[in-house]
């Protein structure tokens, strides 16, 4: 009975629900005040305009309609604002806009009527700034974007027949930027590189021809694990193993090396044999990604160094029972070691954590380049020492790993 009952209400509650007409708390056909005493003040690529708002109680919003490239568009702003933003313009000419107060009965106000003049659009300022210049497998590229605007870099390459083809496009809004277009032969070409804006305006094409400096990728399958003492032999487990650090599985979640501790007071060292002498020219890293890019066990400071010869050439001075020299001393020991670079992984952006921007994500996710000095002898054993992750921690993962440059033997 007491279920029937419960049953009977909710059926009543839902046929008075179904009565109610839902209207809003003001009801008239009144038209609102309009804005005044409006100033315009030209930007790049458009207008702000500022106001003074009617002192209409209902007021909703301030529109701005407006004609960009043969459509009408327009902009809103809350009346809790008194400025908007018009954007999207290529040329430096006079336009109209009519200004709106619309309140919450979408009662439109008389349009008042203003006049503006869009500075240069800087997609034409940050072409005049790209410098070029010839690269190691490509060429490499810098660029000013002094009002951060987001900007999608176009980067082309002649093929075959000479003809021009995109091959790139890269996303910034950094106000110095800089890239590396990689993957190309040491045979002249023409490379060339436009920037767009988020409304489909075009710069003029910057371009020229160079030569690239000659790299390989040297063949992952030749990469070895060389456990020198002090070094991190473990593996996490699960997707989490040293040979997933060369898969070609970059710059994801759940796939690559992560070292568990293995009780050493340092920060981790791990040693790779590229399993021929190679004059490196740079090589690539990728963190762990998703919502780990810049996060927890990602490298943020390391050390690289190198040398030709088996390092356990180096036990005759210094044997495995020496823990002060594999843990510090192999530092300072010039003769048997060369310091190949110090690292680290920065953000476009520039923030402290915790905050990570668009860019931020899609730089690391490309991976960091990372250029070797020219004129370095051939090297084949690299021992990295892990000085700081961006958690803080002692551990170390890395999603992939990629070397390039030179093989000068034949492998042994």
């Amino acid at each position: 009975m007491k279920n029937m009952f419960i049953l009977l209400t909710f059926a009543i509650l839902l046929q008075s629900c179904g009565d109610v007409k839902v209207e809003p708390f003001f009801t008239d056909s009144t038209a609102p005040g309009k804005v005044e005493n409006v100033v315009v003040q030209n930007i790049s690529g458009g207008a702000m305009l500022s106001y003074e708002l009617p002192k209409d109680e209902d007021l909703l919003f301030v529109e701005a309609r407006y004609e960009l490239k043969g459509i009408v568009r327009n902009v809103k702003a809350s009346c809790f604002e008194s400025k908007l933003i018009i954007r999207g313009f290529a040329d430096q000419e006079e336009h109209d806009v009519q200004l709106y107060c619309v309140d919450r009965n979408n009662n439109y106000s008389e349009p008042v009527s203003v006049k503006f003049k869009p500075e240069e659009n800087t997609v034409f300022a940050i072409s005049r700034s790209i410098k070029m210049n010839g690269g190691i497998g490509g060429i490499d590229i810098s660029w000013e974007n002094e009002l951060k605007t987001i900007i999608n870099l176009l980067f082309y390459a002649a093929n075959e027949e000479g003809q021009l083809q995109l091959v790139e496009v890269l996303a910034s809004d950094v106000a110095k930027g800089a890239f590396s277009l990689r993957g190309f032969d040491d045979q002249e070409r023409r490379f060339a590189v436009m920037v767009k804006d988020r409304w489909d305006n075009y710069s003029d094409t910057i371009s020229g021809y160079f030569t690239p400096r000659f790299e390989q990728l040297i063949p992952k399958a030749g990469y070895k694990r060389f456990k020198l003492p002090e070094d991190n032999t473990t593996d996490f487990g699960g997707y989490w193993f040293w040979e997933k650090m060369f898969d070609d599985v970059a710059g994801v979640d759940n796939n690559g090396y992560h070292a568990s501790s293995n009780g050493t007071g340092h920060g981790v060292y791990l040693t790779i044999d590229l399993g021929h002498q190679v004059e490196l020219t740079r090589y690539m890293l990728w963190q762990r990604g998703g919502e780990w890019f810049y996060r927890q066990n990602n490298p943020k400071r390391w050390r690289v160094y190198g040398r030709a010869e088996n390092p356990e050439l180096i036990y005759s001075e210094h044997p495995i029972s020496d823990v002060e020299y594999w843990e510090n001393g192999f530092r300072d020991d010039t003769k048997n070691w060369t310091l190949l670079m110090t690292c680290r992984t920065e953000k476009p952006s520039g923030f402290d954590n915790p905050n990570i921007t668009d860019t931020d994500r899609e730089y690391a996710f490309l991976g960091h380049d990372f250029l070797f000095a020219e004129e370095l002898p051939a090297m084949r054993y690299l021992r990295f020492t892990i000085d700081e992750t961006w958690g803080g921690g002692n551990l170390f993962n890395c999603s992939e790993m990629a070397f390039y440059g030179k093989i000068v033997d034949e492998n042994e």
